[in-house]
């Protein structure tokens, strides 16, 4: 058998994970045809069949899943590789952020300007995520950090592969709209919430029915800015986390409402590249910029 080729290996791996030719094809920026026709040609490579159609999806076979086994093992032996090289050039290289976009509208800022202060010959490149799919993106290669958040009592499913570092714990308040009054019960407001069906929609739905209270859901946004901003102009109440609410703004918590809310913002990189000095260093800058308050 000829050696295989490490790119085709990757697209098993990937067709694991994601279970159509066309989502891979999506998260890696191929057409579906390229992708099909090199896992054709894998199979043709091996000489057995590597994967079968199940109702809409494809399964590997016994065969496709230990060759997945496998290419995850020289995937991540390519990434070291790979990091170790890098290393031989200090911090040089340019390292793929993605960030939930609370921290994008409070501390990216600060986190540039450390890095093109204190380290120039590294570059950054970042994208705002959802939690969800920023880890998707992490994954399948096309980000080197994604920096999350997690709700107390709501911890993420952690996939296998990946390396958390835990940056800062952010309390969460549940704040009253601007000019709404303090004894107005809490199922008579309106209220902001993320996204509806994400975790942070969940969870702030939890913590309500908790405390006795079907909130009345009136706006749905990931943008924690307009959510700050329907609180300051007195149109919603909010589940806002600490450092989105550092200015001027009066902010004024919803009575009833336990004061041990918080969510945990923390770095996520792979093994194979968690070594590499350019990602080891912007860990370092997420951490200084981003946290108050160490994790317990």
């Amino acid at each position: 058998m000829d050696v295989l080729d490490v790119s085709r290996l990757r697209l098993l791996a990937e067709l694991r994970r994601h279970g159509t030719m066309g989502a891979v094809a999506e998260a890696l920026s191929y057409s579906t045809s390229a992708v099909s026709q090199q896992l054709t040609k894998l199979q043709g490579e091996v000489g057995a069949s590597l994967y079968h159609r199940v109702g809409r999806r494809l399964e590997l076979t016994p065969a496709g899943e230990l060759l997945a086994d496998e290419a995850d093992v020289v995937l991540e032996a390519v990434e070291r590789a790979q990091s170790a090289i890098d290393n031989a050039r200090g911090e040089a290289g340019t390292v793929r952020l993605g960030v939930v976009p609370t921290i994008a509208w409070t501390s990216l800022g600060d986190i540039m300007s450390v890095v093109e202060r204190d380290h120039p010959a590294l570059r950054m490149s970042v994208s705002t995520y959802e939690p969800e799919s920023g880890s998707v993106a992490l994954a399948n290669r096309n980000l080197d950090i994604m920096l999350m958040d997690e709700y107390r009592g709501m911890p993420r499913k952690r996939q296998s592969g990946l390396v958390r570092v835990p940056l800062m714990r952010d309390p969460v308040r549940a704040i009253l709209p601007a000019g709404a009054d303090i004894d107005t019960p809490p199922e008579d407001l309106d209220w902001v919430f993320e996204p509806f069906g994400s975790e942070a929609a969940r969870w702030a739905l939890a913590i309500c029915r908790e405390q006795g209270i079907e909130p009345t859901v009136r706006y749905y946004t990931p943008d924690i800015a307009l959510q700050r901003k329907l609180v300051q102009d007195g149109l919603a109440a909010a589940f806002l986390p600490d450092i989105i609410r550092r200015d001027a703004h009066g902010y004024r918590a919803v009575p009833g409402f336990p004061d041990d809310l918080y969510r945990t913002l923390y770095a996520v990189t792979r093994p194979g590249s968690s070594r590499r000095a350019s990602v080891e260093t912007v860990v370092d800058v997420l951490r200084t910029c981003i946290s108050t308050r160490p994790v317990a």
